[in-house]
């Protein structure tokens, strides 16, 4: 299938853009996006030579901070942000696709298992929200993206834990949403399906063959890609999106439709 590509090469000149989660899948996938549209960004993630080797690979025209950081560390999110040189702020963005997942029955899964994952995904855009509403580092107009789940909104066996935590980012999305209408920033969540990345098949090789192929067809149009969510996010990233907020928009090829 060609890849769409309806957005203006343009359209994040002079931007600048925060995206956690940068070296891999969605996270990845939106950088690329971002950049082709001429976007400065900070990009995170645990790993310093994929870092770089992404920035290597990104449009001339955009300008890149690489800043490694686990994000399972405490308050790793309020060290991020008072880690930005002055020149980088204030942001005019941020996609917060940063996140890990379990496959564990409610019967086996732990308390660390729930912390590791709230700590990535939860926790830190908790901390984040704190510097949201100052100009400093956010400018008024700015647009937030967070990364959630359908499994946050329906039940999936193995997913509890998963699924609890990404209905918390769905409600923070709601609560921010409205502390932050008055500097007109904007603060959305999307809701993805089962989307082919390195994580997605590292959970899928586990599954027997029939399992998957039956998972998938609850899928109308199949598996997503990581550019089906991507796209979104320069879509909620833009002012095309202005008059969106407060919004979980579920993007799952018609996994829903089954609710």
């Amino acid at each position: 299938m060609k890849e769409a590509n309806i957005f203006r090469n343009d359209l994040f000149l002079e931007k600048k853009i925060l995206v956690t989660g940068a070296t891999s899948g969605i996270g990845y996938e939106s950088v690329k996006n971002l950049s082709r549209m001429g976007a400065d960004l900070i990009i995170t993630g645990k790993s310093s030579e994929k870092l770089y080797k992404i920035k290597s690979s990104l449009d001339d025209r955009s300008q890149v901070l690489i800043i490694p950081k686990d994000l399972s560390d405490k308050n790793a999110g309020s060290y991020l942000i008072k880690s930005l040189p002055s020149e980088w702020l204030p942001l005019n963005g941020m996609f917060h696709a940063a996140g890990n997942i379990l496959l564990k029955p409610l019967s086996l899964s732990s308390r660390e298992d729930f912390d590791n994952m709230a700590q990535i995904s939860l926790h830190t855009i908790l901390d984040i929200s704190k510097f949201i509403s100052k100009k400093k580092y956010f400018a008024n107009g700015s647009s937030i993206v967070l990364m959630s789940s359908i499994a946050s909104i329906l039940g999936t066996t193995g997913l509890g834990y998963y699924s609890a935590i990404k209905s918390s980012i769905n409600s923070i999305c709601n609560s921010m949403a409205i502390e932050l209408a008055s500097k007109e920033i904007r603060v959305n969540a999307i809701l993805s399906g089962a989307v082919e990345t390195n994580m997605h098949r590292e959970i899928t090789e586990r599954l027997s063959k029939d399992y998957v192929e039956r998972y998938e067809k609850k899928h109308l149009l199949g598996f997503g890609k990581a550019e089906d969510i991507s796209n979104i996010v320069s879509f909620l990233l833009s002012p095309a999106s202005r008059w969106i907020t407060g919004t979980s928009i579920v993007v799952d090829g018609g996994f829903s439709a089954f609710k």
